[in-house]
């Protein structure tokens, strides 16, 4: 029932706001919108059903903890 509510509320963000974008022709943020309701809309639907997210935080922090220790360990 939560992802339905979901894709409703997209449907109707979309319904209010894809009209005014098409009549001022603003094609660029037009597609620039749909794709990030798209991403949000899946990214909150998935998290209606439960499915777990990765965390993207987790491969950042390990590209940077090595240069961090680094660093750290340049400055004692």
């Amino acid at each position: 029932m939560a992802a339905f509510t979901v894709l409703a509320a997209a449907l109707a963000v979309a319904w209010i706001e894809v009209p005014s974008l098409r009549k001022r022709k603003r094609r660029k943020e037009l597609w620039v919108f749909a794709f990030f309701l798209c991403v949000a809309t899946g990214l909150n639907v998935l998290k209606a059903l439960d499915v777990e997210i990765p965390n993207l935080f987790q491969p950042i922090n390990a590209v940077y903890k090595p240069v961090s220790d680094l660093i750290e360990g340049m400055l004692k």
